[in-house]
């Protein structure tokens, strides 16, 4: 009985510590890094499942928390063509989506950036939490069974300052929600069916280009709002 619950409190102790370190925005806390070293130490397969599976689920909420911050942010302002582009964008494109949040929680990227985009669009949060899970048992898997040295790939940045990093991935999220909300979906679905992948290729660089030079008048008004 004192084993179990010493095994009971070593799977709340991976389900909190990662949920923590996923809940804070743009965190650089490095909690698989910390944590492989315990799962080297689980020799029976069934014990590191579910250590595996409690750390992803702690990840997972954490994360999920992130999600909610940006669903939070689309409640301000009023009903705008970039909110309404935003989120044309993600429920035209679900699958996509689905995917893109997938490999998100998956690989070694900063993936709040992919986070509060997708949840300012308020993408169904069910598929969001569904693609996110399956992400982080993959991250933790590997990391459990690599140890070490993989978590420190995937959750180190060597000589990079916390502040840094952490400038660099809002200035990435704001980049990609003003883009995602600047360009006219509807009218690229349009142009997709009506002109063929080509044409549509084309126009969407153009778009995209076009977007992309308005964004210092853009700064700039913004700027002088404030």
């Amino acid at each position: 009985m004192i084993n179990a619950a010493l095994k009971a409190g070593e799977y709340i102790g991976f389900f909190i510590v990662s949920l923590v370190s996923n809940a804070i925005p743009y965190s650089t806390i490095p909690y698989l890094f910390w944590l492989a070293p315990f799962f080297a130490r689980i020799r029976d397969p069934w014990s590191l499942m579910l250590a595996v599976a409690s750390s992803a689920l702690g990840a997972s909420i954490g994360k999920l928390l992130v999600y909610m911050l940006g669903r939070g942010l689309s409640t301000f302002g009023r009903e705008s063509r970039f909110k309404q582009n935003i989120a044309y964008l993600t429920s035209r494109h679900s699958t996509a989506t689905f995917i893109m949040v997938f490999m998100a929680a998956a690989l070694p990227i900063p993936d709040d950036v992919v986070y509060i985009p997708v949840g300012y669009a308020r993408y169904n949060i069910l598929l969001f939490f569904t693609a996110l899970t399956a992400g982080k048992l993959v991250v933790t898997s590997m990391a459990a069974v690599y140890g070490r040295a993989f978590s420190f790939l995937f959750e180190e940045h060597p000589g990079i300052p916390s502040w840094v990093t952490v400038a660099a991935y809002i200035a990435i999220t704001l980049l990609a929600m003003y883009i995602a909300g600047s360009i006219d979906w509807i009218n690229m679905s349009n142009v997709f069916r009506e002109k063929g992948f080509r044409q549509g290729v084309r126009v969407l660089l153009s778009e995209l280009y076009a977007t992309l030079r308005k964004l210092p008048g853009y700064v700039s008004r913004l700027a002088n709002r404030n």
